[in-house]
């Protein structure tokens, strides 16, 4: 449900359902004062589980949203980034792969973990780590995270099932519509 919240509601806006570019977030928005609209989510509030409202939220389970990467690399790729940026944190890749249970590599750029919450500040001052944010369930009545499963060290094959609540919500996002101006392009007859 926060995945959704944080990813889909904030930068729903910026259609980046199709672009690796499009966790490009405007300066104003990361480096805003902490109490605007605009800042990302901070987790300095020293928030505890009991003050947690959100299903699922038990501050073990962390989603960590990456700057998308240059081009188009291929999924596995993508995924040994995650590896290699968490094992930055952890020390070992054995231990990293172990603790991703979700990555996402299609429409957005994140990988779900569960470290011990002592951690949280040295995987956000990692190269290329956005934000880390408290992971919850998807969906408060059912037990699952969201994203691509990551089980026993590897991702499983990809399946738009695994990104249908981004799919429903891509028909929500209202749809530009196009309109032909009037008067000034036209030539006048006679003149």
């Amino acid at each position: 449900m926060l995945r959704k919240f944080i990813c889909g509601n904030q930068l729903a806006n910026s259609k980046f359902f199709r672009h690796p570019s499009a966790l490009n977030i405007t300066k104003r928005q990361l480096f805003s004062p902490p109490d605007s609209d605009t800042a990302p989510p901070n987790l300095s509030g020293g928030s505890t589980p009991a003050e947690s409202l959100v299903t699922g939220c038990d501050y073990n389970h962390w989603l960590v949203v990456m700057d998308p990467p240059d081009g188009y690399p291929p999924r596995n790729q993508i995924v040994l980034r995650y590896i290699q940026t968490l094992s930055l944190a952890i020390g070992r890749e054995e231990e990293a792969r172990r603790a991703i249970y979700s990555v996402s590599t299609k429409y957005y750029y994140a990988f779900s973990c569960k470290v011990p919450e002592e951690l949280i500040h040295t995987i956000q001052s990692l190269p290329g780590v956005r934000w880390v944010l408290p992971d919850s369930y998807l969906h408060p009545y059912e037990e699952g995270y969201g994203g691509e499963p990551f089980v026993n060290g590897e991702v499983v094959p990809y399946d738009d099932k695994y990104h249908r609540s981004w799919l429903c919500c891509e028909d929500d996002i209202p749809k530009k519509t196009h309109r032909k101006r009037k008067g000034k392009n036209k030539l006048q007859a006679g003149v």
